[in-house]
């Protein structure tokens, strides 16, 4: 019963999506508006259209830094590029490990492909420097990361606390692993009766 009723809402929600899109484009004409994505695409366009404007800008840099850096997209690195004059020092702070936003078009790649230029000497003038130090966390709850963190993933470097040990209370652990089933076949469930779009990662 259950595919009968998931499979055609998916469709209508599909459906609805992709009439919010067609409408909230025809509004944002409507309006002479321009959203976040928006702003980038112009930005990147007018800069990479026009070398006067662009070498105004670049002239303005001497230095750009980008935090969180595992979270941006291919678009946000062109328009970094466009940005950045021949002799502009880029900073870039991430960790692919805290890349969460793909939903939003972040993509780590862009993240690690950045890093090897660093890291194997292709970037100018560049480095790559581990920024390891914890400031936040007990130091219990740090070793209990890179003790997960060395058996899941590769490459991880350890952290290194720099708080102090607080008093534990009584009969406390300092860390507690909670641990559930890796279940994904659930997700992909055949009585949804969702068909495949060839873009979709998964139902």
């Amino acid at each position: 019963v259950a595919g009968h009723v998931l499979g055609p809402a998916y469709e209508q929600l599909r459906e609805l999506v992709a009439r919010f899109g067609t409408r909230y484009e025809l509004l944002k004409e409507e309006r002479a508006a321009l959203d976040f994505e928006d702003l980038q695409l112009k930005s990147v366009e007018l800069l990479s259209s026009s070398d006067p404007l662009r070498d105004r800008y670049r002239e303005q840099f001497d230095h750009l830094m980008v935090d969180e850096f595992q979270d941006t997209n291919e678009l946000q690195l062109r328009l970094i590029e466009q940005l950045r004059g021949p002799r502009t020092r880029l900073f870039l702070v991430g960790d692919e490990f805290q890349s969460i936003y793909g939903f939003r078009h972040a993509d780590v790649e862009v993240y690690r492909r950045q890093h090897r230029l660093f890291s194997e000497g292709d970037e100018p003038n560049g480095d790559a420097l581990p920024l390891t130090g914890n400031f936040r966390a007990a130091p219990q709850l740090v070793a209990a990361t890179n003790a997960i963190g060395a058996g899941l993933l590769d490459g991880f470097e350890p952290l290194t606390a720099f708080v102090e040990d607080p008093a534990p209370a009584a009969d406390d652990p300092p860390a507690e692993l909670l641990l559930t089933v890796d279940d994904r076949k659930a997700w992909e469930a055949e009585e949804t009766r969702l068909p495949r779009l060839p873009d979709d990662p998964s139902p």
